[in-house]
């Protein structure tokens, strides 16, 4: 009761402080990519609890090499849980193999992993919108659903026009292979 009364006070939730106390054991941090930063706090000392929770700034990952990891954390991460990540990916190289074979044009290269590009990197987003809408709302919510179900949708938009532009690349290099030009 007495949390609930000092929650009330500072404008927050019990479980609003809780996260921000302990934002290891809420798993908001587990890539350890953010750290806090007294070099950014301002100098004046917080006149509340509130303020001083307020001023969580944290230090942008500082080793380049480093940022790259996170980011390939990310890849392996959603193509060990994700299947239609593996989908995608298995997808990629079948694509690029038939390209190789079909010795297409550089236009035709770009289209293609430019529409290669949109449908990982869409799933990769969906992926993240998945892991923050389950960390936000573990428990079932229609506006969760909506958030879920409306990534899923922008990848599938995705993935239908790369298909789209694949059987234009392929068609069009195969005329061109079968008519000798």
């Amino acid at each position: 009761m007495e949390e609930d009364k000092q929650s009330l006070e500072l404008g927050g939730t019990a479980e609003t402080e809780i996260l921000e106390a302990e934002p290891a054991k809420a798993g908001a941090f587990e890539s350890e990519s953010f750290e806090r930063s007294p070099k950014m706090i301002p100098e004046s000392e917080p006149e509340t609890e509130r303020e001083e929770s307020d001023r969580w700034i944290f230090k942008p990952v500082s080793n380049l090499a480093q940022a790259f990891r996170y980011a390939f954390q990310g890849i392996a991460y959603a193509f060990r849980t994700q299947r239609n990540m593996r989908i995608h990916l298995l997808t990629t190289v079948v694509v690029l193999i038939v390209a190789f074979l079909l010795h297409l044009q550089a236009l035709e290269w770009v289209a293609l992993l430019f529409a290669i590009a949109l449908v990982i990197g869409s799933e990769l987003v969906n992926t993240a919108i998945e892991a923050t809408v389950d960390l936000a709302s573990p428990e079932r919510q229609p506006l969760a659903k909506i958030a879920k179900d409306s990534a899923a949708a922008a990848v599938l938009i995705f993935a239908l026009f790369a298909a789209v532009i694949g059987l234009i690349v392929f068609i069009c290099a195969g005329l061109r292979l079968l008519g000798g030009s």
